[in-house]
């Protein structure tokens, strides 16, 4: 899934959710997986990679 989102990417830059949701079949909800990203980020102090928030 995340080789697809970077191609995906890479051709052009997505301009909002429903145009990740209808180019990544993979990605049916995209805002629930920032979302979920987010609150790992902020809730789990072993998250190596904060891509969303600072440390």
């Amino acid at each position: 899934m995340l080789s697809e989102l970077l191609e995906a990417r890479q051709k052009s830059p997505f301009t909002s959710f429903e145009d990740i949701r209808t180019r990544i079949k993979a990605v049916p909800h995209p805002e629930r997986m920032i979302i979920e990203r987010i609150l790992e980020e902020i809730m789990d102090p072993d998250t190596k990679y904060h891509l969303f928030t600072s440390r």
